[in-house]
């Protein structure tokens, strides 16, 4: 009798056959395209996780990147473990500070990169502010005494009076004390080296911009005597030197030198601070 009443209802019969069709269509596709449906989500996944990564993941700097002054040619301090691998060059400045300093650091600014100024301690308050530029935007700021004289024709008071007098000018202006001293005219003896409290720092090249005043022979000076771990001589009181230096620095940068600060050189080298040492250069 149900078997009848089945095959009694025509529209329940078609429905029933028209469901199975739909059915059987729609597997078929599935199992046509559900393949390809799969690799384009996969592959739309995959580029999403690339992108985020790219967005999200912070860039650091390798030990021993392609470009070397594009990756640490910062007026931040860098980490001595970073430096180790490169080449060196302290460019250092004397006699200041000096309305010409300005420029000096703006060219400095501009090119990222720092350097060491000796600074003489009777210019100091004068030119407060522009040491406390040279400290605020990562320069090193050095004694060069009070007043440029020759210490070994000094009593050892009038040694003592030269060097601390500079050191307190200095703490006062940038709160940090000095960590090195260059003598005037690069005189010292045993007296200088045992009272100045600091390593003393000459130079390895001196173009004698004070004398020649003369951009181009300062420069092809520097450039035909620099090396790794050279401490190059300029004057930021002269417009010369700050012109001169605006041609040294990008070349050195082209020819692979990362320039630091003196504490940066001698740290990275292996210096000592004690007292009684003295630098001329800290090759490798």
């Amino acid at each position: 009798m149900n078997g009848g009443n089945n095959s009694s209802d025509p529209a329940r019969f078609r429905s029933t056959r028209k469901n199975r069709r739909y059915k059987r269509v729609y597997q078929e596709y599935r199992n046509k395209h559900r393949p390809r449906v799969f690799k384009i989500a996969t592959l739309a996944l995959v580029v999403m996780l690339g992108v985020l990564a790219v967005v999200i993941t912070p860039t650091r700097h390798s030990a021993t990147p392609k470009s070397p002054t594009a990756a640490l040619e910062l007026s931040a301090p860098i980490a001595i473990e970073d430096l180790k691998n490169y080449k060196l060059v302290a460019l250092t400045f004397d006699d200041g500070p000096d309305p010409n300093t300005i420029a000096l650091l703006d060219v400095l600014k501009k090119e990222k990169v720092v350097a060491t100024f000796f600074v003489l301690g009777a210019r100091v308050d004068r030119y407060s502010e522009i040491v406390e530029r040279e400290y605020r935007e990562g320069h090193q700021v050095a004694s060069h005494t009070t007043n440029h004289k020759d210490l070994t024709k000094l009593s050892s008071a009038a040694r003592q009076a030269e060097i601390t007098s500079t050191a307190a000018a200095i703490e006062r202006v940038t709160g940090a004390k000095p960590t090195v001293m260059r003598p005037p005219y690069g005189a010292w003896n045993a007296g200088v080296l045992n009272e100045a409290g600091t390593p003393l720092i000459l130079w390895s090249i001196d173009p004698k911009d004070w004398e020649y005043r003369d951009p181009d022979r300062i420069y092809q000076h520097v450039m035909a005597n620099v090396r790794d771990g050279s401490i190059i001589l300029l004057h930021d009181v002269y417009g010369t030197s700050v012109e001169t230096a605006a041609k040294i620095i990008p070349a050195l940068k082209e020819q692979g030198y990362i320039l630091v600060t003196v504490d940066r050189l001698i740290m990275t080298r292996g210096g000592s601070f004690e007292a009684g040492n003295q630098y001329r250069h800290l090759y490798p």
